[in-house]
This record gives C-alpha cells, structure tokens and sequence, in this order.
C-alpha cells in the first residue's frame, strides 16, 4: 500500500520571519542582556533581616525533620520551604542560595514571558515591555519570597489560556495546576484562581457571542463582590476601596452586565460548557494541594496548618496594615492612560513631545521626591482605573477572540484585578510589584489591538519607564521605592557565612555584632524574638521560637515561667528584640525571668543578649 502524502503547494508563500531586520534582532538582543544582566546582577543587594530569616529558618528546620505547622509556625503555606530545604541541600545553607535559586527561575520566567509578548507584539515592542518587566520586578527586591513564585505560576496560567485556545479543557486544567502550586506558596494565589475563573466566563462571552445569558454568572458576581467588600471591610476607606476593591469590583460588574445583556438579547440558559471548563480550572488546582494536604495529614500537621491558616488571614488583617497611594493620587495614571489609547497620536511630533516630557519629568523626579513618587501613582493608578475602562468596554465588545492580543487582554485583564487583592492589608510599594508585571501583559495586549501610531506611543512609554526603571529605581533601596530617588544609598557587605549581602552599614555592623557576641556563647538552643527570626539563623543556632512572627499566631503571653522553660530546653541564650517590627515587646514579667535566670546580658543597639555566663 502507497504511503499517503499531504500535498504541497508550490505556490504557498512560506512564512514570514518574526525578526525582520537587524534593528529587530539587536532590540531582542539587547532586552534579553538588560533583563538577565539586571536578575542577576542586583540579587545580592538590598535585604528585610525578618524575610530572610523566616525564609532561611523554615528551610533549615525542614532540613532537620521538622514539618512545617506541626513543628513550628510557618507564616505561609509551606511549599517554598519545602523547595528553599532543597536549594539549601544542593547549594549550602546560605540566603546567597536562595536568592541565586530565586534568579535562575526568575531568569526562566523571564524568558517565557518574552515568548508571551513575541505573541501579540513586534519584536521592538516585546522587547522594550519584556525588559521593562524585568526590571520593575524581582531586582527591586531580590528576595526568595513566596509572593514571587506565586506570581511566575500566575503568569504561567494566564499564558495557558492565552495560547491554547484549540484545547478548551486542557488549558483550563494546565491553569489550574500552576495555580494550585502557587497556592502551595502562599494563600494568596486563591486570588490567581479567581482570576482565571472570571477570565474562563470573559473568553465564554468572547467566544460565542450569540449565546443566552448566564444567570449562575450574574448571581456569581454579586457574591464576588459582596466578598471582596467583606474582606477588606476592617481597613475600608476611600484608598483601600478605590485601588484594592474597585480593580476586581468593576471587572466582575463588567462580565456580568455583559451577561444580563445576552440574557435580555437571548434570554437565560445554563452554559454547560463553561461550567465543564470551571471544572478542569477546579480539578488541576486540587491535584497538587490535595497532595499537600495528603502529605501534612500523613505527618499530623493537617489540623495545625488550618489553624495557622485561619489565625495567620485573621491576625495580619487586623494587626499589619499600610494603605495604598491616596484618592488624588489616581490622576497621575489620566496622562498615561489617555496615551494608551490614542489621545496621543492627535498630537504632531507624538513620539518627540512625549520624549521630551518623559525627559523632563525624569530630570524632576531626580531631585523632587513628589515627582518620583507620581511617577509611582501614575502605575498603581492605572489598575481602578483601567478597571473602570474595562466595565464601561467590555458589555459592548463585540470582538471575538482573533488573535493573540484579544486573548491576552480577555485573560490578564481579569488576572490582574484579582491579583491586586493580594496588597490588603498590607500595601507597601514591593507589594505592588507582586502585581505589576500581570497588569503590563494586561496594558501590552491591550495596546497591541490598537492602531500602530497608538502602539508607537506606548512604545515610547514603556521606553521612557524602562529608563526610569534603570536610571533611578534600581541604584536606589527597597525602602525608597515608590516615595523618593536614592541615587547612591550607603551600602556595606554583610560578610557572614551565611548572608554576604550588600545592606545599609547601620545593619551590617549590628549583625556582624551580633553573630560575634553569640559566637563567644557557648554553642547550643536559643531563643530570639519577638519578631527576629534572622538571629538564630544568622548564627547557625537551633531557634527555641517556633513562632517567627508573634502577632500572626497569637501565642500565649510569656510569663513569669519564660525563662525557667527555655533553661529546661536546654537554651545557651536569650535574644531580645527590644523593639520588634510587629509584635508586642516581651512583658515585664518575662523579662524579669530572663534576667533572673540568664542574669549576664549585653547590648547590641536594640538587641540584648542574654546568657548564664559571662557576655563580652
């Protein structure tokens, strides 16, 4: 039998090549060396002692054969202990290890985002955004925090239902899969799963459009709504409500409006199809949390992880808190997003005109810590009220899903609002950048169905922040971000054997002090705290604290006991932070029987270290 063939046609133009001409490739060329020079080039610099000691700590213990719940309180689900236990065998108990594991999955990341916006944009244009993620990401703060691994799995999902769009079921379940990793990280990948689930029912409208309305889809979104409201309710005043509530708020209200207008069109039905695709969402994201559920109930960590769950949520709302920008500081983001959408192109010389303004902004913002900071606002600015936008646009869109960009746009819209979720209660600029890059493959989509002199336009933007990004965020710390350009911040190297970082002077000394006062103890268990988990890590000691971070679990009070338990334990010393980020200080009759009991103390600035013997 004759083997069939699939036919050729000679004629068939062959297709085009993505990089056309040298300038197209030296742009990729030159954002793929700016992006992995800037990962990990600055993963050394700039620390949180408390972050580094919780993240190192909780590997370390898993090293030893503690679980994580069970055996001390881990302040996230536990997952990326279980990973950084693994980085820490490999590569030596050291944060350096961590922060260079963090950079080669940063550097993958990366790189899959790049192939992302090769989708839906040129190359000059991928290249430039690409870049511009990189840098106002993971350098900012190069830490290995949890939050970082939940947002690479989020940007893996939305990726999977953009570019599988012939796999209805398949790309769901793969979505739901990173998700439910990333949930291993931290809890506030739920927001993730929320995200993709309202981007399932906004790719449905796209889909069909002559399909009846969904009822379960409008009842759906006023209990989303009333949810979102319920959660931020202890914090809710006009900033928290305008750039945490609204983003996720309005996006719903648009699907579902879009809903009651099929409905009116069409009438109501039930739409199986949808709801099978929710499903594959539900059963990949239960695949790896039932098996980390399976794995905490084997070693009798299940019932202490849903309490440590329950108190974590429940106390951080209520006892860590910063706020957002302010109302006014919403219109910073009209210039940019008038820009996006083509009011730009009415001007002539556009390109040179926002040059030039980005120029003498950038000047402005060097010596002005006003300037700098709205150039802040004017990002954080464009969630609510892109947002807004998407409310007002998306009942009355009519494009299917035809390319790349329309999916894109149909699936990071969504992503991206409900990820905004994850800066209550705790608002600070780094947690921003949790969300950032999910809200500029958002922006990139959209602006690639525009016209090419709008795409020019953003280009130019994206340009200009990409400089800024480099010029003056970057040199700068993570304590100035978002408020003021630290040009040339003092740093000094942390030489311990287990930090070399570079870290503000007043920090390397104190811990550099630090280690050595403890070094001159006796080797053995010690308790530090409230709130200073660096401590036994730094040192290489066994931390007696199960709880790295007091207030999130509502331990009992020490009391008059405190230190006779400890001596019983086998402690060398006591390491009391005098003046903890968060919690309470230890109370008077704690202190007292520290000093009755481990009666030799020394001063290291806010630090009093406590022994039997003699302390230098």
């Amino acid at each position: 039998m004759a083997q069939a063939t699939a036919p050729v046609l000679a004629g068939a133009p062959a297709p085009a090549p993505y990089l056309r001409s040298r300038r197209e490739t030296a742009a990729v060329a030159a954002a793929i060396i700016v992006g992995l020079t800037v990962l990990w080039a600055f993963r050394f610099r700039g620390w949180y002692p408390h972050d580094e000691g919780a993240l190192g700590q909780a590997a370390e213990r898993i090293l030893r054969g503690q679980i994580p719940h069970r055996d001390f309180d881990d302040p996230y689900t536990g997952g990326v202990g279980l990973l950084h236990a693994l980085v820490f065998r490999l590569g030596g108990i050291t944060t350096n290890a961590l922060r260079s594991h963090l950079a080669l999955v940063a550097s993958a990341w990366f790189g899959g985002v790049f192939w992302l916006l090769t989708r839906w944009l040129r190359p000059v244009g991928a290249a430039i955004v690409a870049a511009l993620i990189a840098v106002l990401s993971v350098p900012l703060y190069p830490a290995a925090m949890p939050s970082w691994y939940v947002l690479f799995l989020a940007c893996g999902a939305g990726a999977a239902l953009t570019m599988l769009p012939h796999r209805p079921y398949a790309a769901p379940f793969l979505a739901g899969a990173l998700i439910g990793l990333a949930a291993l990280a931290k809890i506030t990948a739920v927001f993730a799963l929320a995200g993709a689930v309202w981007g399932l029912v906004a790719m449905r409208q796209a889909e069909d459009r002559e399909r009846c309305g969904r009822i379960e889809v409008v009842i759906g979104a006023l209990a989303f709504g009333a949810m979102v409201l319920e959660l931020v309710s202890s914090r809710l005043d006009w900033p928290v409500f305008l750039h945490l509530a609204l983003p996720p708020i309005a996006i719903v209200a648009g699907i579902a409006w879009r809903e009651i207008r099929q409905g009116r069109a069409r009438g109501f039905g039930l739409d199986v199809v949808l709801w099978r695709r929710i499903a594959m969402l539900a059963v990949g994201a239960a695949i790896p949390i039932a098996s980390y559920a399976c794995w905490l109930m084997r070693n009798d960590a299940l019932a202490p992880f849903w309490a440590s769950l329950h108190a974590v949520v429940g106390r951080r709302s209520v006892s860590a808190s910063l706020a957002p920008p302010s109302v006014g500081s919403i219109i910073y983001a009209l210039p940019l997003l008038a820009i996006l959408l083509g009011s730009a192109a009415r001007m002539r010389f556009a390109p040179l005109v926002l040059v030039g303004g980005g120029l003498v902004l950038g000047t402005l913002a060097w010596f002005f810590p006003d300037a700098h900071a709205g150039i802040w606002f004017a990002l954080r600015g464009l969630l609510p009220v892109g947002a807004l936008l998407f409310c007002v646009l998306w009942p009355r869109a009519t494009a299917a899903m035809e390319s790349a960009a329309q999916r894109g746009l149909i699936v990071f819209v969504p992503l991206a609002g409900m990820m905004v979720l994850g800066q209550y209660p705790f608002a600070a600029p780094i947690y921003f950048l949790y969300v950032l890059p999910l809200l500029l493959l958002a922006l990139s989509a959209a602006v690639a169905t525009r016209p090419a002199h709008t795409q020019a336009a953003a280009g130019v933007l994206a340009f200009l922040y990409l400089l800024f990004g480099v010029i003056q965020v970057i040199p700068g710390s993570p304590d100035s971000l978002g408020m003021f350009a630290d040009h040339a911040p003092q740093l000094a190297w942390l030489d311990l054997p287990r930090a070399r970082l570079l870290v503000p002077p007043d920090d390397a000394w104190l811990y550099r002090t630090l280690v050595t006062t403890l070094d001159s103890l006796p080797r053995g268990p010690i308790w530090a705290g409230p709130d200073a988990p660096e401590v036994a890590f730094l040192s290489a000691r066994v931390d007696l604290n199960r709880s790295f971070f007091s207030f999130l679990v509502g331990d009992p009070v020490p009391g008059p006991g405190f230190a006779a338990h400890l001596l019983a334990q086998g402690a060398q010393a006591v390491v009391v932070d005098t003046a903890p980020s968060f919690s309470a200080t230890l109370p008077p009759e704690a202190l007292d029987s520290v000093t009755r009991y481990f009666p030799h103390a020394a001063a290291v600035d806010r630090f009093r270290v406590h022994s039997r013997g003699s302390v230098p």
